[in-house]
């Protein structure tokens, strides 16, 4: 779908220039994997079910290929009970007892948001990233990041396609917060244990942080075969590294904005 956007998009562009796009698939560069929509930070989209006047015209907007905004990937947060940004989004488990999937994953908006994607492209992609954690596992403030947690990231991919038929293809940290090498690996580990196999790991959803990443990566051989995306906030005018790419591991501006940042 990403490919017949991006030929589309050449093909609009090369009439109204008057001239000729060369395609050469002898000659590929990296992958371009799409333009996300983010549902985070704290109800960001809160006010989306109370927009949709029935007729679903705003998601059609959103979701639907080839039609509006189109978008390829969807990241949610994993709600944790605290205020990050916005609002706050309700945890899937609000103490340790709290296991009742279906009870759960009612609560919120972020699955109404899920189904409304789904049900206008099933393929789109999924992509899960913690703001906060529930009290039981730290708070909000606090960098939790245990065996504990990496289970609660795994319970909520899990939880998430049983109760939504969302898919985790990717996951994240700890969004802009520390992270390590060791909670990586970790997470790589437990997502396995789960059968998350395919679930991959983004690593670090923070500022500018392409080499930092890179760098223990050409250090670690665990580490590189636990990072699936180098994901960077706000990276320069959206620019990588040439540190970052000689990783081989593909490059996301994972939260970004329309504008420069040049104040």
């Amino acid at each position: 779908m990403v490919r017949e956007c991006l030929i589309a998009f050449l093909i609009a562009t090369a009439r109204s220039l008057g001239s000729a796009v060369q395609l050469d698939a002898s000659r590929l560069g990296r992958r371009f994997d799409g333009v996300g929509a983010l549902s985070g930070g704290g109800a960001t989209s809160r006010l989306l079910i109370d927009y949709d006047d029935g007729s679903g015209a705003v998601y059609d907007l959103l979701f639907r290929p080839m039609f509006g905004a189109s978008m390829h990937i969807l990241k949610i947060e994993v709600g944790g009970d605290s205020f990050t940004g916005c609002g706050s989004e309700p945890s899937i488990q609000h103490t340790v007892d709290d296991l009742d999937d279906k009870v759960s994953f009612a609560r919120g908006y972020e699955g109404n948001v899920v189904r409304a994607a789904l049900a206008r492209n099933p393929s789109m992609l999924g992509y899960t990233l913690s703001w906060g954690f529930p009290g039981h596992l730290g708070g909000y403030l606090s960098t939790p990041l245990t065996n504990a947690t990496a289970a609660y990231e795994a319970r909520f991919c899990i939880g998430a396609k049983a109760q939504w038929g969302y898919t985790c293809d990717y996951t994240g940290i700890h969004n802009e917060m520390p992270w390590s090498v060791e909670y990586v690996t970790m997470l790589r580990r437990t997502l396995d244990a789960a059968g998350l196999n395919d679930t991959k790991i983004v690593v670090s959803d923070n500022f500018g942080d392409f080499d930092a990443v890179a760098t223990q990566i050409i250090a670690s051989k665990e580490m590189r075969t636990a990072t699936g995306v180098i994901g960077a906030h706000y990276p320069h005018a959206s620019n990588s590294t040439s540190l970052a790419v000689e990783t081989g591991t593909p490059l996301w501006s994972s939260e970004d904005s329309s504008t420069y940042f040049d104040a």
